[in-house]
């Protein structure tokens, strides 16, 4: 399977996002599979919002078909630059994509998820990534916390909404 590019080898029905100034993503098919995953880096701190905004705008325009997105629900932050930057990300994911379910997920969830533990560090979190995808094919893959949690993200999505039977529902 191809891990790059935008040709998809399967079709991708699960979108994980993790947002922040560099924003990861993983695209999971409908057998829970990886098929893609990394990061965009929106710009810095002191880069202009509005351009910051229109990349991530940009970078979402061929995931405009997937089903089901899910990302990390932040509601405890230590700035107001964070306040902006997270709620803008997420209003511009929420207008770009049209999805038929949205998963907000609350860190907590994703790490215990991930790890077993609701206070994983990012380390344990890019560990479990990568025995993941090594699970699944992928040995040796160079990730970050960003496309780690975006992975564990994707992941849980997919659970939750094979559960919930919405996956069922989409595929059929």
């Amino acid at each position: 399977m191809k891990k790059s590019g935008s040709l998809y080898e399967s079709r991708p029905v699960v979108l994980g996002l993790d947002f922040g100034t560099k924003t990861g993503f993983a695209l999971l098919d409908a057998a829970g599979r990886p098929v893609r995953w990394g990061a965009w880096k929106l710009g810095s701190r002191v880069s202009d919002p509005t351009e910051r905004f229109r990349h991530f705008r940009a970078c979402l325009d061929e995931f405009h078909d997937i089903p089901v997105v899910g990302y990390e629900d932040v509601r405890f932050v230590r700035s107001l630059y964070q306040i902006l930057a997270w709620g803008g990300l997420r209003a511009i994911a929420h207008v770009s994509l049209a999805p038929q379910v949205w998963y907000p997920l609350h860190i907590q969830q994703i790490k215990k998820f991930a790890t077993g533990k609701t206070h994983a560090d990012k380390f344990a979190m890019i560990d479990a990534a990568r025995v993941w995808l090594a699970s699944q094919g992928h040995d040796d893959v160079k990730l970050d916390d960003n496309m780690a949690d975006a992975i564990h993200v994707a992941r849980l999505t997919y659970h939750k909404c094979v559960c919930d039977g919405h996956l069922k529902k989409m595929t059929s």
